[in-house]
């Protein structure tokens, strides 16, 4: 069947539909030959029987719902012989997958309806129709049905709601006289019947008697061929050099034609460029099919089976692919780059187009094919070694961009890939001699092994290509690098000088020879030259060295190396434990599966197994479930019988936990209705019995061996028992040892919360594996849900085995101690590349440029490698201590300088808002922690949803987003298991750094990504959502209501959709760069503060830190409320003050008055409020006290007694034991200047405010200027040969009048005046000095009364007005009382004195008695100085008689 000029598109009335297949495509010119396969039995060619009238049929628009376990069904039986073809089916919704049976049941299916025979079924198949039409499913071959019998249609379709129908007929005839009848079906679930549902349509023919068909003409057609994988990935060597010939021609026209068109134009210029398109598509499909082929024949994955057998000539034609990819990449485009400089039209703009994408499809080519171009990792090293010795040359002769750059990228863009795993590639754990060692080991590891007997042509022959082989291992170590290393090394030009590594010293020229490109520190030197040149050169203002391509994917590389150590020495590389081993499954053990999902789940209800095993050396990685409709939220615990090792052994078991594991599984877990449930930790196993050739006696002991990794420990500690021995090296691990007795019997529960799920029956007891392990099944007593041995659920277990106990410990062992060494190398490449950079950055600092920051950030060792090193080493550093106080260290290396430089070109400006940066301005464009945003939706479906539909919401925000939030209300939930929402994210095509623009991504349902599905009322997210990207999809897809349960949810589903921008600006790089580091930071010291951190000390320190342990929890419980208020700061700390030490303290604060107040219990302050009334108890209050004296009675020079009553808080008069009351008289003229400053300090106090003495100084007393201070000596001022002798001329009272120095001249007597000597001064000071004489003041003496009073005696020396200051425990109270002293009445005595004749004063007793306790006596100098000689002694009770006495003071 020719068809003219055909365009990409599906052919009319082609397809299973029609019955009418495509089983050839051929072209000729701009013809296209296709060759139909026409089926007899078709749609098209048979009868049709309606079940239903035509006029009858309703319900199109969703009339009809399913479920993940709807089955439709209908009785039939025909009245003659006929073959029947298929079934018709409703659609009219969208796009449905179905699959259809045919039972039979014999003659009297109609009144009695069995299980029946199956006598054909199709596969799961998808169709979609318009509405108000049927789809066609055909069986693959016709069946005859026998006249009178009867038979069941089945059907189950999966979809949207489909068109049905409805007043269907029990009998019918059709044009060719056959009479159909049709009944129910006890099959059917979901409602159809003979009155309405599904299945409209029977189709079908009658046979002829030499069974030829009736309708149709017969057609004798040549042999056709289906087109399957097979057919069309068939590879032939012809094949391989037809394609290498084809590819090799359009290269090279496709560049000689790019060189001609520079003299070319107009019509010459159309033509030869649509010449040149067409060469581009022809490389370009060769190379696809290349790469096609070639994975064909050795797959990268070592589980997928090769379709083609290797020979040894497809081997060879690899090896000439390699070849050939190596020459277009090494080739490239420089040479017609070199001469656009004459092309100012932008002629050659579009061919070099193509010549890009013609590399760019050469270069996924060629990392898509590393696998098979090198297949060994002594292959990999070898050829990257190469490479870098050749770029070494190209930059000693500065010729740069030539060929090993862009074949370098393509290798290390290949070496990214995931499935290379870098540490049995790169020998970063040798060195020297031992690294080429090492390398002949490496033939015999696990991968290489493997690939190499999986292919040892291709490994025969790419060892010959690359003319290196397989080293015997007494093989000449010089001879063995001269094979291995390509070309002689070239001498580095080593811009970097010590920042790299230091060669080491006393290597000669030879050595050097000899050593080559073999060891990691030189591949590593060598790869950070790539990094850090084109940084350097930019800073320099100089010509650029490598492609922006080699280098991103130079940093993608050591990343992948960094990723991959640490991944090991968290120990989560490739599934931890079972990684040593390959995971087995055991044989079911029921010997059939229920058809129907009717096991119950009970909710949570356990259902359990006993088992045990007869072989050693066994570990349980998992178990297998039965699955169902929905999703399955499981709890599998395993546990041991430890019975035996109690007194109950006898009577019931005694069960313990060795392992728990929750999670969840979905139907598509499950795609035989059994779902893998893999442990967290693997559980070793203890033999029931043991073989007779083993070896071992009855009472051996299997160790259950689980690792703990404690980092800080500086050896291993065997904690299992005296006999077992640990390596050496084996430091940093803790070996925890459980033993399991002989005759274990082991349990396995699960809880299973979800929708009815398949079960198995039929079970046998014991299954004995392909590897002869034998495992033995009992009934449970943890088992309440119906499962035993012989029906019910968990029908296999996963397992590995290892040969000997002892040998699982020791690859324990030596497991972790690789993990500890993985460790100590990803710190020392992450050390190498923060050295270079810390290098750059200084030498950044130097540099006075406006553009430093945008060079910085577009570099990729700044915006790639470090952000992902410092993403990696995260959790190592959060999981080990003595590696995070490594990554501190360098976090301190690199933090200082990027927040100096972050300081210089952008000046922060204070914002309490801002994060804690260097940087933080107030700009809007800087304000990236703003967590609010204007993108926002509210995605919601109806309540309650509708049955038996599916809704779709899509949510599109601006390319400006970056991620959005999801947040789900509480109230989201769906009746029944098959209701799902599913959340859907736009699929992200895999783009390979190169050269060319990006795949486009097509708009439609495929390129959309399910990220997570919801059903039923738990399992619902109660955090946050983060999506990546701007779009996201909300499918609601719902079946038939077949629940019926009011009580049920049908709210559906209602979430807010939040998106958040993120657009970078090109100088921000360092700035996130500086936040990433923090972030690094603060990893690195909480994981050095956890409370369970165990620390290398010595057991006399101890008990000291269990103290300060105690002390600071009782600090901390006592104190949480403030000390969780954090530090007073006014602001949050920059890095520079963090990287300093300089908190920035809040001076003044209302937090901090309050506590000023609260602590001193000021009057009048809030805080000095609450502290009074915190303390309801009795004390003494000074303002409380009360003077009692009488005034009237006060005369100069007659004694006085004033009492002081010391009174509490309320009032009442209280004794307080040594309390210290102070009472004086204070003249008037004194108490002033007292009382301006009481009321300076009794002023409010404003947070912020000037001080008081700054409050003081604007006084007007002196005119604003502050009090003179009259220390200063006179002496006579010159000025302009003229002598002053007046004081006011002297500099220091310049600025004071006369009368202002009297006022502030305190002193009543003249001689002691500043003044004195001044004739002038004498004469008007006269009269001030004599009348202004101050009074001092007078101190009393106190007697205590001890009933809460106290007498002061005071005799007044003077004439005027006093004010009685009362003081009590330094404390002044606030209001004294003021009295008047008057002239005391002439001629009285004053009262209480008598005149008396003196009597001779007694002379004083010159003899002393030495009284004391516990003493030797007192001793006795020559002079009064502790240092004079002794002259004797006297002793207790002794007397003394002295001449003089002296008091010193």
């Amino acid at each position: 069947m020719p068809y003219w000029n055909a365009k990409p598109a599906p052919m009319p009335n082609i397809g299973s539909k029609y019955g009418r297949k495509a089983t050839w495509v051929g072209a000729s010119g701009d013809q296209t030959f296709l060759r139909i396969d026409e089926a007899l039995i078709n749609s098209h060619v048979l009868a049709t029987s309606e079940i239903f009238a035509s006029r009858h049929i309703i319900g199109h628009g969703g009339g009809w719902g399913y479920s993940a376990h709807s089955v439709e069904a209908i009785r039939f039986c025909a009245d003659t012989d006929i073959l029947l073809g298929g079934l018709g089916l409703f659609g009219g919704r969208g796009e449905y997958t179905a699959k259809i049976k045919l039972f039979e049941l014999g003659s009297d299916g109609g009144d009695h309806e069995t299980d029946g025979d199956l006598l054909a079924e199709t596969d799961v198949l998808a169709y979609d129709c318009a509405a108000r039409e049927k789809y066609a499913m055909m069986f693959d071959e016709p069946v005859l049905l026998q006249a009178g019998w009867w038979y069941v249609a089945w059907a189950r379709v999966s979809g949207p709601s489909s068109d049905c129908g409805s007043h269907g007929q029990a009998s019918i005839t059709t044009d060719d006289g056959v009479v159909f009848q049709f009944k129910s079906s006890k099959k059917s679930n979901n409602g159809t019947d003979v009155n309405a549902g599904q299945i409209p349509q029977l189709l079908y023919r009658l046979p002829t008697s030499d069974g030829s068909a009736t309708k149709g003409k017969q057609q004798v057609s040549e042999p056709v061929h289906i087109l399957k994988r097979s057919f069309a990935r068939s590879v032939a060597v012809e094949c391989f050099e037809s394609l290498l010939s084809i590819l090799h021609w359009s290269w090279t026209t496709l560049v000689l034609g790019v060189e001609e068109l520079r003299g070319l134009k107009g019509f010459q210029y159309t033509a030869t460029l649509l010449d040149l398109e067409r060469l581009r598509f022809v490389g370009t499909c060769c190379l696809r099919l290349l790469r096609v082929y070639t994975c064909e024949i050795y797959p990268i994955a070592a589980s997928t089976k090769a379709v083609v057998e290797e020979t040894t000539k497809l081997a060879e034609c690899v090896g000439k692919t390699r070849t050939l990819l190596r020459k277009i990449l090494s080739e490239g485009v420089d040479n017609c780059m070199t001469k656009l400089d004459n092309d100012p039209q932008g002629y050659l703009s579009q061919p070099l187009s193509l010549l890009e994408a013609v590399l760019q499809e050469c270069h996924n080519t060629f990392t898509a094919c590393f696998h098979s171009f090198y297949p060994t990792p002594a292959l990999q090293w070898a050829c990257l070694c190469d490479l870098l010795n050749c770029l070494d040359q190209d930059i000693q002769e500065a010729n740069f961009k030539t060929s090993s750059s862009r074949l370098l990228a393509a290798v290390m863009s290949a070496l990214c890939h995931t499935s290379v795993k870098l540490t049995s590639i790169f020998p970063i754990a040798y060195d020297g001699e031992v690294l080429l060692r090492s390398m002949v080991k490496q033939v015999s590891t696990e991968n290489d092994t493997a690939l190499a007997h999986r292919f040892p042509l291709l490994v025969s022959a790419m060892e010959k290509l690359s003319q290196a082989t397989v080293v015997p291992p007494n093989y000449p170590m010089s001879l063995l690098c001269s094979a291995m290393t390509c070309g002689q090394r070239g001498d580095l030009q080593r811009p970097l000088g010590d920042l790299l590594f230091d060669q080491p010293k006393g290597l000669n020229r030879s050595e050097e020879n000899v050593s080559g490109m073999t060891s990691f520190r030189e591949v590593l030197e060598k790869m950070l030259v790539i990094v850090v040149l084109p940084v350097r050169n930019s800073l320099r203002r100089e010509q650029e060295l490598f492609s922006s391509h080699l280098v991103s994917n130079t940093c993608g590389l050591l990343a992948s190396i960094v990723s991959e150590l640490t991944a090991s020495a968290l120990g989560s590389e490739v599934d931890g434990l079972n990684s040593l081993h390959s995971v087995k499954s055991s044989p079911n053990r029921f010997t059939k599966t229920s058809q129907g999902r009717s096991w119950n789940t009970g909710n949570g209800s356990p259902d359990a197994i006993c088992f045990s095993v007869d072989k050693l050396g066994l570990v349980v990685v998992g178990f297998c479930v039965y699955g169902g409709g929905g999703i399955h939220e499981y709890e599998l615990e395993v546990l041991v019988d430890d019975s035996e090792n109690s007194a109950e052994a006898g009577h019931s078991h005694r069960w313990t936990s060795l392992e728990l594991v929750k999670g969840t599984y979905t139907t598509d877990d499950s795609p035989s209705d059994i779902a893998e449930i893999r442990l967290d930790k693997a559980v070793p196993l203890k033999a029931s019995k043991f073989s007779e050739d083993s070896g071992l006696t009855s009472d051996f002991r299997m160790v259950n061996t689980q690792i703990r990794r404690t980092k800080v420990q500086t050896h291993a500690r065997n904690l299992c028992s005296p006999n077992m021995k640990l390596s050496d090296g084996a430091q940093g691990v803790a070996l925890e040892l459980k033993f399991l007795v002989e005759n274990t019997k082991y349990a396995v529960r699960l809880r299973n919360y979800g929708s009815r799920t398949a079960n198995g029956d039929g079970g046998m007891t014991t299954v004995q594996c392909p590897d002869g392990v034998t495992f033995t099944f009992s009934s449970c007593s943890l088992s309440s849900n119906g499962t035993n041995q012989t029906r019910g659920q968990i029908p296999q277990v996963l397992y590995y085995r290892s040969e000997y106990d002892g040998d699982l410990q020791s690859q324990l062992l030596s497991k972790a101690n690789e993990e500890d060494k993985n460790c100590s190398r990803a710190l020392s490449v992450v050390n190498a590349v923060t050295r270079v950079a810390k290098d750059l950055l200084h030498r950044a600092l130097a540099v006075d440029a406006d553009d430093i920051p945008e060079l910085l950030s577009s570099s990729s060792l700044f915006s790639m490698l470090l952000p992902l090193l410092i993403a990696y080493i995260g959790p190592v550093a959060a999981a080990i201590p003595k590696a995070a106080v490594e990554v501190f260290g360098l976090v301190q290396q690199l933090l200082p300088s990027v927040a100096i430089l972050n300081q210089k070109y952008a000046p922060p400006l204070f914002n309490p808002n801002q994060s804690t940066d260097s940087t933080t301005g107030n700009q809007p464009e800087q304000l990236s922690a703003c967590t609010t945003s204007s993108h926002y939706a509210v995605v919601e479906s109806e309540h309650p949803y509708k049955a038996a539909s599916v809704m779709q919401f899509k949510v599109s925000f601006p390319e400006c987003v970056r991620w959005i939030s999801v947040e789900f209300d509480p109230q989201c939930g769906t009746a029944q298991p098959e209701d799902v929402l599913r959340l859907l994210i736009p699929g992200r095509y895999a783009h390979i750094s190169g050269f060319g623009p990006k795949l486009p991504i097509h708009e439609s349902l495929s390129s959309w990504v399910e990220l997570k599905k919801f059903s039923g009322s738990s399992g619902w997210p109660t955090a946050v959502l983060i999506l990546p990207g701007n779009e996201a999809m909300f499918s609601l897809e719902t079946a038939s209501d077949y629940v019926k349960d009011e009580k049920a949810s049908f709210y559906g589903f209602k979430c807010f959709a939040i998106g958040y921008e993120f657009s970078q600006a090109l100088d921000e790089g360092i700035i996130q760069l500086e936040k990433e580091l923090a972030n690094l930071g603060s990893i690195c010291a909480a994981a050095l503060m956890k409370k369970d951190l165990a620390l290398p000390i010595g057991s006399e320190l101890e008990e000291d830190l269990e103290i300060v342990e105690e002390a600071a929890l009782q600090v901390c419980k006592t104190h949480s409320g403030i000390l969780g208020k954090g530090l007073a700061l006014s602001h949050s700390p920059t890095i520079l003050e963090a990287l300093e030490g300089n908190l920035p303290l809040q001076i003044q604060s209302n937090e901090q008055s309050f506590l000023e107040d609260f602590i001193t219990c000021v009057p009048g302050s809030s805080g000095g409020r609450l502290a009074r009334w915190l303390q309801p108890d009795s004390y003494a209050d000074p303002q409380k006290t009360s003077l009692i004296l009488n005034k009237d009675d006060i005369r100069c020079g007659w004694p006085t007694t004033i009492t002081v009553q010391t009174k509490d808080q309320y009032g009442d008069v209280v004794h307080v034991p040594n309390m210290k009351v102070e009472v004086k008289a204070v003249p008037v003229s004194q108490k002033k200047t007292s009382l301006q400053q009481e009321q300076v300090k009794k002023l409010p106090r404003i947070p912020g405010s000037p001080s008081t003495s700054a409050s003081l100084g604007s006084d007007m007393t002196f005119g604003g200027l502050p009090s003179p201070k009259l220390d200063a000596s006179y002496e006579p001022m010159i000025v302009k040969e003229a002598r002053y002798i007046a004081i006011t001329m002297m500099k220091a009272y310049e600025n004071y009048s006369f009368e202002e120095l009297r006022f502030a001249s305190p002193m009543p007597k003249r001689p002691q005046s500043p003044f004195q000597g001044c004739a002038h001064c004498d004469k008007a000071l006269d009269h001030t000095v004599t009348r202004g004489m101050e009074r001092p003041s007078e101190n009393m003496l106190i007697r205590v009364n001890n009933d809460g009073t106290y007498c002061a005696n005071w005799t007044p020396g003077a004439v005027g007005l006093y004010t009685i200051h009362v003081t009590i425990d330094g404390i002044e109270i606030d209001a004294g009382l003021e009295v008047k002293v008057k002239d005391p009445p002439k001629g009285m005595i004053p009262p209480g004195t008598q005149l008396v004749k003196p009597k001779a004063e007694p002379q004083p007793n010159k003899v002393r008695k030495f009284v004391a306790k516990d003493s030797a006596g007192l001793r006795i100098r020559s002079h009064p100085s502790l240092q004079s000689e002794q002259i004797g002694i006297v002793k207790v009770n002794g007397t003394i008689a002295f001449v003089d006495e002296v008091i010193t003071q």
